[in-house]
This record gives C-alpha cells, structure tokens and sequence, in this order.
C-alpha cells in the first residue's frame, strides 16, 4: 500500500508541474481555496493525476449511442461551476467538477449530445493503474 502510494505521488508531481497553473483554479472550485491551501500535497496531487487520467473522450460515430444518458444533464458539484456544455468538453474540463459517479469497478459511459461522441469516466482501479503506469514511465 505505501509503494503504491508513493509511485501515486511521484506519478502525480510530475504531471501536476506541468497542469500547476490551471490546476489550482480548478480545485478552487471544487474546494474552498481554504480547504486546497489545507490539503496535503500528496493529496493535492492525487485529485490532478485522477483529472486528468480518470476519463476519456471517443468519437464513435456512426454507432447507435442513443440509449446512454447525455454527459451534457450531469448538475455541476458546486454554484461556482458552470453547467456542462460541448464546448467545456472540447477545452479545460475536469470531470471532478461534475456530479458523475466513479464506481470502483466499472467505467460508466455518457453519449456527448448528438456529437457522436462518448465519455468514458474510468473506475477509480483503472484510474489508479494508469497512475501507476504513469509513473513507471517517468
């Protein structure tokens, strides 16, 4: 467990150097700036590598995806956040900021309006080991 956490936070500071600017604006919004201020760095680096490796967008257009619920009728987690809109998809989204269920499991999937597109959110183990993977490879 403590290796795993370790290669966690490795796998995590490497990526959160990069994301360190629009990060902190995000997890204000998912948090009091109070509370990010508060967290622990490992913590802190935790949330931005499940951002950014805990969901995945796909085009699979021509197939029927009709019958999965739209990605676009997720409620935002908090006031501060905007609604949910193809074009916050397509630019700086954070899944996080949305009240889309992570199963430990399971991946869920959304159809993105009528775009042919799809959402993935990954179960919180596939998330995990592409954080891991991640930090094999750094």
């Amino acid at each position: 467990m403590k290796k795993t956490l370790l290669l966690l936070i490795i796998a995590a500071t490497s990526m959160a150097t990069t994301a360190q600017n629009s990060s902190s604006d995000w997890l204000g919004q998912l948090f009091s700036p109070e509370v990010v201020s508060s967290l622990d760095q490992s913590k802190v680096d935790y949330y931005l590598a499940a951002d950014q490796l805990g969901y995945r967008i796909e085009d699979v257009a021509p197939k029927d995806i009709s019958d999965l619920e739209d990605a676009l009728s997720i409620s935002p987690k908090n006031d501060n956040v905007p609604e949910l809109t193809e074009a916050i998809l397509e630019g700086e989204f954070h899944f996080m900021l949305y009240k889309f269920p992570v199963k430990n499991d399971d991946s869920l999937y959304y159809r993105i309006g009528d775009t042919g597109k799809i959402l993935i959110i990954f179960s919180a183990q596939h998330t995990l080991k592409k954080i891991e993977n991640q930090a094999h490879e750094d």
